[in-house]
């Protein structure tokens, strides 16, 4: 009975690896190099950005943007040997008997019941608000740090949450569900629960602005980044309103082959360094620092001890390939003498046992690894350099707060990180050979205070921001994205 059990599980965790758009890189071993995966996702990213779509097409313009990547990837892969045509086959046939069960499930199921909520926090007597979309992230919830503003968190789910107060609820009906169906024959790679959250969502943003139309005159829209479904319908409906849609960016470097979304008025971005793609219509605003995150003063800190910050997880899911590079550089590590090393997974690696279940056997092979998912400035503040193999915003992160980077690159021919290392004023390094591991760690610790404080002068000099000089971020908002509303023509959103 327990065999039995485990190769049921093993079987239903094949179809969902296979059914998923690009799930099929988690488990097997000979996928795509990251260079040929970057040369993919270029390509696809060239097609999409000023590809003319209407108002569902953006809305789900992520999606259609993976999708496109996957297709690419199986289309490449299956020329690799003839076990991946097999490979292929399969994985047709099996996607496609699992979009004709979404479509059944559209039918014979009732769509759950969603709700919007609200939380309401910072200056009560504050004049100017802003509505945010955070989606109860940590990591987003950087608009109001300070409670300059009185400020409205939205957030769609089928749940409540703790410290958010029910605004409406909505119950989709038969006409929703058609309109499901009418998507999902359109977009046949989505599931449908994503595309009746996103009908569901369309009706209670709906709601809830017009609700919030009555708190004020200067009212400024905010949220990070902004490519999910429901961010894009959160930014679409302000938009409806008038509101002015600020949509931040808290990277220096804009991550490459990165679509920024079409609906909104303001684009925030850190640093002007390299240049980034908007719309027409869409003004760029400069901060010229990163009010996010405490970084000059993790740059002015030394760390109670060497330690060595590994940044574990790969971008694409390539788990096999992850794995193979985890153990060479911790290999590397424990051969150097390695006292402490912090490893840092994607949060969400760490909802899947099956990743749960590889992390805890890297801890019992390699003692000196702790697994750390504190915040951000703490992780940066507890580390002395970091060690990455993939794409990652932790880098940028790194060398503004003064901790070197060491990026090693398994693929030979693809620096991951290129564009931020070549900024970074000798912080950071890219390496190819695992042996030359040792030596650049003896170099990094054995830098003089001078000598790094130098570095990092240089490279924040070359990210254009300062060292000293903190911009009046607040002052910033209140000039350029916090504003009565503004007639507009409806058939321009």
């Amino acid at each position: 009975m327990k065999n039995y059990r485990i190769y049921l599980v093993r079987f239903i965790r094949y179809l969902k690896t296979h059914t998923k758009l690009l799930g099929f890189m988690e488990i097997e071993s000979n996928t795509l190099s990251q260079k040929e995966l970057f040369d993919i996702s270029t390509y696809a990213y060239e097609v999409l950005k000023n590809e003319p779509s209407d108002f569902w097409g953006e809305v789900f313009k992520r999606n259609r943007q993976t999708f496109l990547i996957d297709k690419l990837v199986l289309r490449s892969a299956k020329n690799k040997s003839f076990a991946w045509l097999l490979r292929y086959i399969v994985i047709s046939i099996l996607r496609a008997l699992h979009s004709s069960g979404d479509v059944l499930k559209v039918l014979a199921k009732t769509p759950k019941k969603y709700h919007i909520s609200l939380n309401v926090t910072g200056d009560q007597g504050s004049k100017r608000k802003i509505i945010v979309w955070t989606n109860n992230t940590l990591r987003s919830k950087v608009f109001n740090r300070e409670s300059h503003y009185l400020q409205y968190d939205l957030i769609v789910g089928c749940s409540e949450i703790d410290n958010y107060e029910l605004m409406s609820s909505t119950e989709l009906n038969f006409k929703a569900k058609l309109k499901c169906l009418k998507l999902k024959l359109r977009f046949p790679f989505i599931q449908s629960d994503v595309i009746l959250e996103a009908i569901a969502s369309n009706i209670l943003f709906t709601k809830a602005f017009d609700e919030l139309t009555c708190i004020g005159e200067d009212v400024g829209v905010f949220l990070r980044e902004g490519v999910t479904p429901l961010s894009k319908m959160f930014l679409y409906t302000a938009g409806k309103l008038g509101l002015t849609r600020n949509v931040i960016y808290t990277m220096p470097v804009l991550t490459e082959n990165l679509l920024v979304p079409r609906e909104c008025d303001i684009l925030v971005i850190i640093s002007d360094s390299l240049p980034s793609y908007t719309y027409g219509a869409t003004q760029t605003i400069v901060l010229g620092d990163n009010p996010y995150l405490p970084w000059r003063d993790i740059a002015n800190s030394v760390p109670a001890a060497p330690t060595i910050g590994l940044m574990l997880g790969d971008c694409h899911n390539r788990w096999v390939q992850q794995e193979a590079t985890d153990r060479a550089i911790l290999d590397a590590l424990a051969t150097s003498g390695c006292s402490l090393c912090l490893g840092r997974p994607h949060p969400q690696e760490l909802t899947r046992p099956d990743r749960l279940a590889y992390y805890s056997s890297l801890l019992k092979e390699y003692p000196f690894l702790k697994i750390e998912n504190a915040k951000i400035e703490t992780f940066l503040t507890d580390i002395s350099l970091l060690i990455v193999y993939t794409t990652s915003s932790l880098v940028q992160e790194s060398i503004l707060c003064n901790r070197p980077v060491i990026e090693y690159r398994p693929d030979h021919d693809h620096s991951p990180n290129k564009a931020v290392i070549n900024l970074s004023g000798g912080l950071g390094v890219s390496i190819s050979d695992i042996r030359l591991l040792t030596q650049e760690l003896n170099n990094k610790f054995s830098e003089g205070t001078v000598q790094r404080k130098i570095n990092w002068e240089r490279c924040i000099n070359n990210l254009k921001l300062s060292a000293t000089l903190q911009p009046d971020i607040t002052k910033i908002f209140n000039r350029h994205s916090i504003k009565p509303r503004h007639l507009i023509d409806s058939s321009s959103v």
